[in-house]
Order: structure tokens, then C-alpha cells, then sequence
């Protein structure tokens, strides 16, 4: 009978101890999934499955129709981004399923389009079921992409091959290294998909042609140049003049 009683008490102190390390896990238990473009995973039931216990519990929006996501536009992010606006106090973070060929795009966007969030963005592709105990752990309050099991800063993110998402220059966020809680309230803004910014690479060389061509397009109403080095372009009087 002590025998017994031991041993109906070490499984007791086990289950509680497992659950415990469990509920540990999920500190996020009002997932909201936005599935806008790009593909879930086919075994994601399975996935699923095996890792329930990491997983706090989520319900999905599946645009329709969907965009191909290389043909996402200034459009759709102003939907995503309203979406989760309109979804904001029922929730304590938000899954976006896009895909990757534009998910930079998407996170730079939507990183400057929700100004002062305090809960947390997750971007994906395919791997959801990582996004999902991903997003059920982290209070970050950041727009962010899930790429190899770490969270990336949205606007800091690069392809790094066909497969996965990369940040160079920033490491993956941690609480010490991610942004701090806001003391304003959220306020979303929107993008005007009329707006025209142009891009223009400086080279070596560069006398600065298509440069005065990009200017001189009364449709342009911004303007992006990259440099090469750390911010540097030819000394060339031309160029330097189109410039100032």
C-alpha cells in the first residue's frame, strides 16, 4: 500500500511538473492566423499533432481569392495590416502566412504601417506549424519573420537563399535585443498604392543619366538610391550636381 501511494504520488508530481513545463510554453492562447498568399505546409496535421502541447489556440483567415505571392501589391498590405488593426484587442498575436519570394517586402511594410505595437507579428511560409510555437512563446512586440526556428526583425530581413529568410546585419531577436513595449496606442497607417517611389542603383563609373531620367519623371514621388561601400558614389560633378 506505501508502495502504492508513492507511486500514485511521483506520477502525480510528474503529470504536474509536465504540465507545468508545458503551460510554460504557450504563454500566447489567442493566436489570430492570416493566411494572405504563399502555401501551409501538407503535413501540418502531423506537425500539428506532435507539437499540440507548445501551441496556444488559433483560428484562420484565408483570403479569397489569394494572390500569387509575386504579384503582391501595396493593396494587400494595406489589407493584412487593417485586418490585424480591426482584430487587434481580441488577440494576442497574429500569424501571417505569405509567401517567401515577397515576405521582406511584406515585413518592411507592415513594420512601418503598425506603428507602437505591443504584441507580436510573425511572418511565414509553409513551416506554420513552426510559426505557431513560435508565436504561442514571445510577448516581442515587433513585426517579425520565422525562418529556421528563430525570429528575425521584419525590417532587417533579406532572402538568403530560395528556402529561408536571412538578417544580416541584425542578430535573431531575444527580450534584450528586440524593442521595448510602447507607451503610446497602436495606430496603423496606411500606404497610398498610387505613390511611386524608384530605385536607383550608383555604380562605379556612374555619370548620373538614369539618375536625371528618374528625376526628371514627374509620375516619381520618391526616390531610393543605392550606393556602394558605406554610402559612397563616384566624385563626378554631374552626378554630384543631380544629387544636391
Amino acid at each position: 500500500l506505501i508502495c502504492a501511494t508513492m507511486g500514485m504520488v511521483a506520477l502525480s508530481m510528474y503529470i504536474a511538473t509536465r504540465v507545468q513545463k508545458d503551460n510554460e510554453k504557450v504563454i500566447n492562447s489567442r493566436i489570430h492566423v492570416i493566411h494572405s498568399s504563399g502555401t501551409v505546409e501538407d503535413d501540418f496535421k502531423e506537425k500539428y499533432t506532435a507539437n499540440k502541447s507548445k501551441i496556444g489556440k488559433f483560428d484562420v483567415k484565408e483570403y479569397s481569392p489569394m494572390p500569387q505571392s509575386y504579384d503582391v501589391s501595396v493593396s494587400d498590405w494595406n489589407q493584412i495590416a487593417s485586418d490585424i488593426y480591426s482584430h487587434y484587442p481580441h488577440y494576442n498575436v497574429f500569424v501571417v502566412v505569405c509567401g517567401k519570394d515577397t515576405m521582406a517586402y511584406t515585413a518592411s511594410a507592415l513594420a512601418f504601417m503598425l506603428e507602437h505595437l505591443d504584441k507580436p507579428v510573425i511572418l511565414c511560409d509553409e513551416n506554420v506549424t513552426q510559426a505557431l510555437i513560435l508565436a504561442s512563446g514571445t510577448m516581442i512586440p515587433e513585426v517579425m519573420v520565422a525562418s529556421r526556428g528563430k525570429l528575425l526583425r521584419g525590417c532587417r530581413t533579406t532572402s538568403g537563399s530560395t528556402e529561408y529568410l536571412t538578417s544580416p546585419n541584425y542578430p535573431a531577436l531575444k527580450p534584450h535585443n528586440a524593442l521595448k513595449m510602447p507607451f503610446e496606442p497602436l495606430n496603423f497607417m496606411s500606404m497610398n498604392p498610387n505613390t511611386r517611389i524608384a530605385v536607383v542603383r550608383i555604380y562605379p563609373g556612374d555619370t548620373g543619366q538614369q539618375l536625371a531620367s528618374v528625376i526628371g519623371d514627374d509620375a516619381t514621388h520618391g526616390l531610393v538610391l543605392e550606393t556602394f561601400g558605406d554610402g559612397k558614389v563616384p566624385i563626378n560633378e554631374k552626378l554630384l550636381g543631380i544629387i544636391a
